[in-house]
């Protein structure tokens, strides 16, 4: 179909559609006007999406109208798989930067994974980093205990060697009280 044929396009998410107008969708994704125009079977004005939801597809739209919708931290991921399909370049920035301001180390490799699977750098730097000084700041806490471990260790084996000395002394200077206390008689 040319544009003239039509106004409005479909995109289909998991749980539904979303319309939105033909010069839109092209504009906003240029992987949407390769579909929307060349010789595919979504030049008939449909779109498959059904790996995201209505709801996620709606808000990039909305997004990328300028519709003031924050990206945050419960959806933040999904968008960031949305626009990577679609190529939607200023959406993906703002969804990287939205992760990059959760990140710490217990969802770093799960950032980390989706930093390398979707082409986001800085992401991927920042969770590999903090994994990094993670692991090396354990290992270092790990050996200091190791350490202490081991001088407690020796401290006790000392402390129960100085009880045997004192026992041992203290069982001499009985047998010298006894003997002196023997001859006293």
């Amino acid at each position: 179909l040319k544009a003239d044929d039509r106004d409005v396009v479909e995109l289909v998410g998991s749980d539904g559609a979303i319309c939105v107008q033909w010069r839109l969708a092209c504009s906003m994704s240029p992987v949407l006007r390769a579909a929307f125009t060349g010789p595919y079977s979504e030049s008939a004005g449909s779109y498959s999406l059904t790996e995201h939801s209505s709801a996620t597809i709606l808000f990039a739209v909305e997004y990328l109208l300028g519709s003031g919708s924050c990206i945050t931290n419960s959806n933040s991921f999904e968008l960031l798989a949305l626009s990577d399909l679609l190529d939607l370049a200023p959406l993906k920035v703002e969804c990287e930067a939205a992760l990059l301001s959760i990140l710490v180390t217990s969802n770093a490799p799960t950032l980390q994974e989706a930093a390398v699977r979707f082409g986001c750098a800085e992401l991927r730097e920042a969770a590999e980093e903090i994994q990094n000084e993670e692991t090396s700041s354990l290992g270092e806490l790990m050996a200091r205990k190791q350490g202490l471990l081991a001088k407690r260790a020796d401290a006790q084996m000392k402390q129960e060697a100085a009880r045997a000395a004192v026992n041992d002394i203290d069982c001499k200077l009985a047998e010298v009280a006894d003997k002196h206390a023997h001859e006293l008689e």
